[in-house]
């Protein structure tokens, strides 16, 4: 578990209040079964030594530096890290420049947890913005192999070509892991927005590219491993839109129970966990289609601000803006967007894979055995 031991040198009453609340996420992420044999949909299946992997995607609005809401506050730190540490892999997006915070949140996480970090990617459209996985060492292996994903100037899809005239807006990191029996790549992505339209060009054309690139390499002799996960925020509005198609069309597999979760209080689709496998296309999508996921619905528990009660009042000293302070109303509209730059305007979403292929492997061999051939190839 994280390391909480730095909040004593925060105030009484701030210690009294983050640790009230590390205990209530903590319950709130709980795998707590039903009465009827279901889950609740906010718990997080209970991390395995090698029967499955708890892969996941945040994007962390502006981590590290926020020019009109202010740092965050070092309970908010921890908070991250607590979401975090329920899982074995998390993909984050929009690291900024400034990497303090990110530190911190690895010192809180603990020694056992590893990082691949990128640099920022250069120009306006890039933001200033870093992408970055975080990996439990003890269940998930980085096997040395890491990259970023760039364009060529012309791309052939089907009988289609594209004339690439720019990179994207933001390099995506790829990197191999491996847990248990399962490697596999896994690449993170921050798909240009833009315009506020569902189909908004560039963005389509990006994760054209990006899902082609990636489709190639994967069916390639030469694939680092037999499948790939392709998570992040596509911002992807409906799972109608050429942007979800152009992944689909693609060959990756969008499992449904965990593309139809709204990303957030916009209520829109934007980060997404698609899964390519073609040695393994019907074993992975079966396994993937009936798999757990979810969102952290993390406003539930932290900064509150809903029809029974509002903490804005709590947090309201740390408002660099105090004239939003003059009204009730106006002091939890400020509240609501503070917030997001405490924790994020985005949920985490997540997926448990499988990761323990024993019994298949020992089925082949027996089969291959009784055929009169030798075990392995």
């Amino acid at each position: 578990m994280p390391s909480h031991h730095d909040l004593l040198r925060l105030s009484t009453t701030d210690q009294k209040r983050a640790v009230g609340k590390l205990l209530s996420l903590k319950h709130f992420l709980d795998d707590v079964p039903l009465p009827d044999g279901g889950f609740r949909p906010d718990g997080v299946p209970t991390r395995t030594l090698d029967k499955s992997l708890l892969v996941a995607t945040w994007n962390l609005r502006e981590f590290g530096a926020s020019k009109s809401y202010g740092p965050r506050l070092p309970e908010s730190l921890h908070y991250i890290a607590e979401i975090i540490s329920a899982f074995d892999l998390v993909a984050i997006q929009e690291v900024r420049s400034q990497v303090d915070d990110f530190k911190r949140l690895m010192q809180i996480l603990g020694e056992h947890w590893g990082f691949l970090l990128t640099d920022i990617t250069l120009g306006r459209s890039g933001n200033d913005e870093r992408g970055a996985f975080i990996y439990d060492r003890r269940k998930v292996h980085f096997e040395g192999f890491a990259g970023q994903v760039l364009l060529p100037p012309e791309l052939k899809v089907g009988q289609k070509k594209l004339q690439l005239k720019q990179q994207l807006a933001r390099t995506p990191l790829v990197a191999g892991f491996r847990a248990g029996d399962f490697r596999f790549t896994v690449c993170s992505a921050h798909i240009y927005y833009g315009k506020k339209l569902p189909n908004e060009k560039r963005r389509v054309d990006e994760i054209e590219a990006l899902a082609t690139i990636l489709s190639e390499r994967v069916r390639s002799e030469s694939a680092w491993a037999p499948t790939t996960v392709l998570l992040g925020d596509f911002n992807i509005f409906e799972l109608k839109d050429e942007t979800a198609e152009r992944l689909r069309s693609a060959g990756f597999y969008l499992p449904p129970q965990v593309a139809s979760l709204e990303a957030g209080e916009t209520r829109k689709k934007y980060d997404q966990i698609a899964l390519l496998s073609p040695r393994y296309d019907k074993q992975t999508k079966a396994l993937a289609k009936k798999a757990r996921g979810g969102v952290i619905r993390f406003f539930d528990k932290l900064f509150i601000d809903d029809a029974e009660r509002s903490e804005w009042k709590t947090y309201s000293q740390y408002f660099p803006n105090q004239r939003a302070t003059e009204t009730e109303e106006s002091a939890r509209k400020y509240f609501r967007a503070w917030r997001t730059y405490q924790l994020s305007d985005h949920r985490p979403r997540w997926i448990e894979l499988k990761a323990d292929f024993g019994v298949e492997r020992l089925a082949v061999m027996r089969h291959r055995l009784a055929k009169g051939q030798t075990a392995e190839r």
